[in-house]
């Protein structure tokens, strides 16, 4: 866990929540770290996004189930990760019946949850109070459409509205699906734009199953960031140099945090690691 108690560091500076942890409380991790002067001073909201490798591929027969535990073993590193890194907002992928039943009970009424099929978009109810629910449509495998969350929030503490998108883009495990990601980001970006012309901020997150590709699409003319960097200014994209398939971007929004918790994967609790970043700001 060297990974994540460093990230904690590194969030830990801007935290302003006192709430008890999800499942069962108990003290969060202290650790001494370096100068608070070296840490994000300020934090509006911590946001997240984790595709938790669905109940399906790691059950018998299913096709990660030679790598990875069942998920009745693997949930308990999800609720660890809540637990430490304590998101405000929270994007969930293939978060199927059996895991989002467990993880919902887990969370009790501390957490507010709203999801359609395989995703999932959960918030804090004491930082967040919830205006909309709502979803947006975008093609999955074969042509099929799928909806994703989506959430309209008010932070209590001053009053900013944030709309939240979680969205999971089809990936070519069953066969190429590169015309469906782009025609599901040109939806996506077309719904931001529609946020941003109602003066909201917009956060979305999750599994993009696109990496340079993704944030040149979604970034052009500067209108989503990301959380961990690059540019698309005057015509020229420069992707962050770490870009991934899990992403966390923002518009209306000032990112001052990102961390990729690589032992998520390392300790088999997903095939994908758990992102986290800090947002100090956001503009309507």
């Amino acid at each position: 866990m060297a990974s994540v108690v460093a990230a904690v560091l590194l969030l830990a500076g801007c935290d302003g929540g006192g709430e008890e942890p999800p499942d069962g409380g108990g003290a969060e991790p202290t650790t001494a770290g370096p100068d608070a002067a070296d840490l994000p001073q300020r934090r509006l909201l911590t946001v997240a996004t984790f595709n938790v490798l669905g109940a399906s591929h790691t059950s018998p027969g299913g096709g990660a189930a030679e790598y990875y535990p069942p998920a009745a073993e693997r949930i308990g590193g999800m609720l660890e990760r809540i637990r430490t890194f304590r998101p405000d907002v929270l994007g969930l992928q293939e978060l199927q019946a059996r895991q989002s039943a467990v993880l919902q009970r887990r969370l009790g009424d501390r957490f507010g949850y709203f999801g359609d099929l395989d995703n999932a978009v959960v918030w804090r109810r004491s930082r967040l109070a919830v205006l909309e629910r709502t979803t947006l449509t975008i093609p999955y495998f074969y042509d099929n459409l799928r909806e994703m969350p989506v959430v309209v929030l008010r932070v209590r503490s001053t009053g900013d509205v944030v709309t939240v998108v979680n969205v999971h883009n089809p990936a070519d495990v069953r066969g190429e699906a590169g015309d469906n990601r782009a025609e599901a980001m040109a939806r996506e970006r077309a719904f931001v734009e529609a946020e941003r012309a109602k003066g909201r901020a917009v956060l979305l997150v999750g599994d993009l199953n696109a990496e340079e590709e993704a944030f040149c699409a979604l970034a052009e003319g500067g209108l989503l960031v990301a959380a961990n960097g690059g540019s698309h200014r005057r015509g020229t994209c420069r992707p962050p140099g770490d870009a991934a398939i899990d992403w966390v971007l923002g518009a209306g929004v000032e990112f001052n945090g990102y961390h990729s918790d690589a032992s998520a994967r390392e300790e088999k609790v997903s095939d994908h690691p758990f992102v986290v970043a800090t947002v100090a700001r956001l503009r309507p």
